[in-house]
């Protein structure tokens, strides 16, 4: 758990005395969980007996556990419920009657048919903080769907701005980047929830959707060129058309300018000072529409250089 030293003692964290009952699994669930008990929250995971989570077994395993399970399971402690038995359904209340918060990443509809979705948590703690973590949310076409991370990424438009600009194929992202965006969207509701019941609101059920916090990460940079309504205003090259990763004579780099003092510092690095007054690339408003031509040029330069 997250400890400051002050004074040669240890200070609790900040969540320190949030109780947590954890009934996730895989990744995007127990990554939020993991980074709450980093701030100092008791978790506790509810796992089936018998196996487990399934990410015990994903990657490197050492001693019948992954690292990737490890990693993302720090600062919990466990048990073994089985909640398809009444005995293991009152255990998993009698848990919640003192929780601050439940988490969940089963498909929509199934903690309600074991019995611990939030009307059964909230009957035993009227305060008690449920979040619920889907694909796509309770409704809709796909709803009940399985999702994985390299779903959503196709879905959002991750895979869209990784295209090739040569063959035009998307591409994934070499990371499962949408289940840890979800996360760490999962852990600023959770600290929003738990503010908002300080301050009187009571308890509550968040949902939060893989999809909802993809698009929510992408939007920013990759949808510039989809923001605005109507036609007035001139596309821009995406962000990966712009961005280099550049052959040297003996190996790679990389390298972007955004101000027109570094776009003049890259004329004066590379010899092209031809260039240091031209229209196209002089001016960061000229400079933009132009980038894929400019990183041409100042590519087959860089291709002369050693990368040290």
């Amino acid at each position: 758990m997250l400890a400051r030293m002050w004074g040669g003692s240890a200070m609790p964290g900040p969540l320190d005395g949030v109780k947590i009952v954890d009934l996730t699994a895989v990744v995007s669930g127990p990554f939020a969980t993991a980074m709450l008990g980093d701030l100092g929250a008791d978790v506790i995971k509810v796992e089936q007996p018998g196996g487990g989570d399934v990410a015990r077994r994903f990657g490197a395993v050492r001693g019948g556990i992954s690292s990737g399970f490890a990693v993302m399971n720090r600062n919990k402690r466990a048990v073994a419920l089985d909640l398809q038995s009444k005995d293991g359904v009152e255990l998993f209340l009698q848990l919640v009657k003192d929780a601050d918060l439940v988490l969940q990443n089963f498909r929509p509809g199934v903690v309600d048919r074991l019995g611990v979705g939030y009307t059964a948590c909230q009957a035993v703690n009227p305060d008690i903080i449920y979040i619920s973590i889907s694909g796509f949310g309770d409704t809709g076409p796909y709803a009940a769907d399985r999702v994985y991370d390299h779903v959503i990424q196709a879905v959002t438009g991750f895979m869209g701005v990784q295209t090739d600009p040569q063959t035009r194929q998307p591409a994934p992202v070499r990371n499962i980047v949408c289940d840890k965006v979800t996360s760490m969207t999962v852990v600023q509701g959770a600290l929003a929830a738990l503010f908002a019941r300080e301050k009187g609101a009571g308890g509550q059920h968040v949902s939060i959707t893989m999809v909802d916090a993809g698009l929510a990460f992408l939007w920013p940079d990759a949808m510039s060129n989809h923001t605005y309504l109507g036609d007035d205003v001139p596309k821009v090259p995406d962000l990966g058309d712009t961005a280099n990763v550049t052959a040297t004579a003996d190996g790679f780099i990389t390298w972007y300018v955004t101000s027109d003092d570094e776009y003049q510092g890259l004329c004066r690095a590379l010899d092209m000072a031809e260039l240091s007054t031209d229209p196209r690339f002089e001016k960061l408003a000229s400079r933009v529409p132009n980038m894929p031509e400019l990183n041409a040029i100042a590519n087959a330069r860089i291709a002369n250089y050693s990368t040290a």
